[in-house]
């Protein structure tokens, strides 16, 4: 029970952390792009990278249809990037930008 619950928690900061460092690469080298796009490229490459191996594990390993393999792999990617990755990312470039002074409307969500 505790080691199930060790390994979700791991599994949520581990997303989170690559969201906020990718977030963070996006804000220093795409500055010109908005908050919103930063934060979707983020959480998308936070999202399918804990899922990076599955899918190499699947491709390379599965003689029947490999979609059907696939597909709930690719659904998860999009679900962390969802639920763990965008609110970190978003919120860590929205964050950013306000302590660097640009203009930003927090009304608006871009």
């Amino acid at each position: 029970m505790i080691s199930g619950l060790f390994g979700l928690v791991f599994a949520i900061a581990f997303v989170a952390a690559i969201a906020i460092g990718m977030a963070f690469l996006l804000d220093v080298v795409a500055r010109k792009a908005s908050i919103t796009i930063r934060a979707v490229v983020a959480a998308l490459v936070a999202g399918f990278v804990p899922m990076s191996i599955p899918i190499g594990a699947v491709l390379s390993a599965t003689d029947a249809d490999p979609i059907t393999a696939l597909l709930p792999l690719f659904v998860g990617g999009f679900v962390l990037a969802l639920l763990v990755g965008f609110p970190a990312a978003f919120f860590f470039t929205r964050n950013r930008v306000a302590a660097r002074g640009d203009t930003i409307d927090p009304g608006t969500f871009e």
